[in-house]
């Protein structure tokens, strides 16, 4: 028979653990979860369950599909509008084809479930602890305001840890839990570890090929995040344009007479990068249509540079939130947009000049912010909201801003000013890229707003505040 330690080193494991981690990037990734396989897997591939919260379907059809469901508590909370168990709708996880997400309205009490489960002695307890680890690890953090429980993530992987020092999963989380914390280089030494313990999955080097590249670029060196978007784009086919959107634009943050390996070049991967175009249920992933909305300007015979690309698409995945916490890195990475600024101004005038000059002027608001520069960040966000009648192309910067705003306002006390703002990026704007992600954001500063509206306190979002968006 398997015993634990063993299953927790196989690679089912690292196929449940890596199910989590893609789910934890969708923006309608459920706590209690209901995963529906419908292609890649037409036989069952696990029933796991915590007081009956998470489930998991076959495809509709098979048959044993009738004997495998688990059903949930009978809790008035959980009832959908029709009175099951969901409410209408679904979202799809971007990367898995034919996997489907629902969610009931409770999600609060599924969060007080998983912790229930994750607290007894039982297989379920290991379950259990992934998906919250997922939940304040990733969903938290890449959906909310950047403010997660990591003090209860620890809490919830020390124990693991200690058992299991050289199991993959938890030293995955472990790396992940330090580059939140903004303890870069431990977290790089955490993900090289997770890579070293198991050799069987090379799909789990994926992942972490994928936090050490981002580990990297919060330490400025272009080259080892480079050398890591190179191998994802080589032996990885989640998403091949936005791995070679991440080469070139590494690339074009070398300085002038850098060695560039391979003999790439960026201009033509930047060219490549629509080619590259994934469909998924006949949907592209968000990310991707970033990405190639931001290469088209490159299909000119003499484009116009992107200024900082790599660290315009490290806001996408709120990276400030993590450099914010090292004042060297934050410092560092503003010289570098400082730079980039000067350069804009002393360029020709062309079509892209004000939405470059725009996304100079959010990331440097960012580092100002977490520098305690709360003035000139301010001001570096109304000169984007100011600009709106010139931007032409990069229209997520409005919205984006307005939510920079607020996220200010809250700090500072000033809640109707900050609800103002949220209600007009929320409310004036619409198909701009990664608008989904945007509005998860502003949902949780709404959220944290009202509820200093009704106790009159000013207290960080928390990841309850986030479930409650979801």
């Amino acid at each position: 028979s398997l015993g634990l330690e063993d299953f927790l080193l196989s690679p089912f494991f690292f196929f449940m653990s890596f199910l989590l981690y893609c789910a934890s990037l969708c923006p309608h990734f459920p706590i209690p979860l209901v995963l529906r396989l419908h292609h890649s897997f037409p036989s069952l591939v696990s029933s796991v369950s915590s007081s009956s919260l998470c489930l998991c379907q076959v495809c509709p059809g098979s048959e044993t599909a009738a004997s495998l469901w688990c059903f949930l508590p009978s809790s008035p909370a959980l009832l959908g509008s029709s009175g099951g168990p969901f409410p209408r709708g679904c979202g799809e996880l971007l990367g898995l084809p034919g996997l489907q997400l629902r969610s009931p309205p409770a999600q609060d009490y599924g969060l007080l479930q998983l912790e229930e489960g994750a607290s007894v002695h039982n297989f379920r307890a290991v379950l259990c602890t992934m998906l919250l680890l997922c939940y304040h690890t990733f969903l938290s953090f890449v959906l909310g305001t950047g403010n997660v429980n990591i003090e209860e993530a620890e809490k919830l992987l020390q124990p693991y840890l200690k058992r299991y020092p050289k199991g993959a999963i938890f030293l995955f989380f472990a790396g992940r839990i330090e580059a939140i914390k903004g303890h870069i280089d431990t977290a790089i030494q955490r993900f090289e570890e997770c890579c070293e313990a198991q050799q069987h999955w090379k799909q789990f080097h994926h992942m972490c090929y994928w936090e050490l590249m981002w580990c990297f670029t919060y330490k400025c060196q272009w080259k080892m995040a480079y050398f890591y978007a190179d191998l994802l784009s080589k032996e990885n086919s989640w998403s091949k344009a936005t791995y070679i959107y991440m080469k070139a634009a590494y690339l074009s943050m070398f300085a002038e007479g850098d060695y560039k390996p391979f003999g790439d070049d960026e201009i033509e991967l930047f060219r490549a990068v629509p080619g590259l175009k994934l469909k998924i249920a006949g949907k592209s992933l968000p990310t991707e249509k970033f990405a190639i909305r931001k290469s088209r300007r490159y299909q000119n015979p003499n484009p116009t540079p992107l200024p900082v690309p790599a660290l315009e698409m490290m806001y996408i995945w709120n990276g400030y939130a993590v450099i914010g916490k090292q004042h060297q890195l934050t410092q560092g990475m503003l010289e570098i947009l400082l730079q980039a600024q000067d350069t804009l101004e002393k360029a020709a005038a062309n079509e892209f000049l004000v939405d470059d000059l725009c996304v100079v002027k959010l990331l440097q608001g960012l580092c100002l912010k977490h520098l305690g520069r709360a003035m000139e960040a301010e001001d570096n966000f109304q000169f984007i909201y100011a600009s709106e009648k010139k931007i032409k192309y990069d229209h997520y910067l409005i919205p984006n801003a307005l939510l920079e705003i607020s996220l200010l306002c809250l700090e500072q006390g000033r809640t109707e000013e900050a609800l103002k703002n949220l209600e007009m990026a929320k409310q004036n704007y619409k198909n701009y890229s990664m608008e989904s992600r945007t509005h998860f954001r502003i949902q949780a500063a709404m959220l944290q707003a009202r509820a200093n509206t009704e106790d009159g306190s000013s207290t960080d979002m928390s990841s309850t505040n986030v479930s409650r968006v979801l």
